[in-house]
């Protein structure tokens, strides 16, 4: 279980960047399970390039698709992270109880 108390927000964020440790900064928020499915609707989103020959392929656009993929994919961790951790914080904060879940 994650620990009870508030998180670094600037720390989040940067571990939000980095690859394998965005999955640690959403298990200090509680929110794994989430970020891992969000994983999974990205990762279903790219197979099927690859498994499709995507790496013989000349056309840029699927590259272009996939970097687009990528950031995006970026883009909505960070946003989210953001918000869980501030959410985490405030919980942490409140008085025994009070906006627990």
């Amino acid at each position: 279980m994650p620990l009870d108390e508030p998180v670094d927000m600037r720390r989040q964020m940067v571990y939000t960047m980095i690859p394998v440790l965005d999955l640690y900064a959403a298990y200090r928020v509680g929110r794994l399970r989430l970020m891992l499915l969000i994983y999974a609707v990205f990762l279903a989103m790219v197979v099927p390039f690859y498994a499709a020959g995507f790496d013989e392929c000349e056309d840029y656009w699927l590259y272009i698709y996939l970097l687009v993929l990528e950031t995006g994919a970026l883009a909505v961790t960070v946003y989210l992270m953001y918000g869980w951790s501030e959410d985490w914080n405030r919980r942490q904060a409140a008085p025994s109880g009070a906006l627990r879940r």
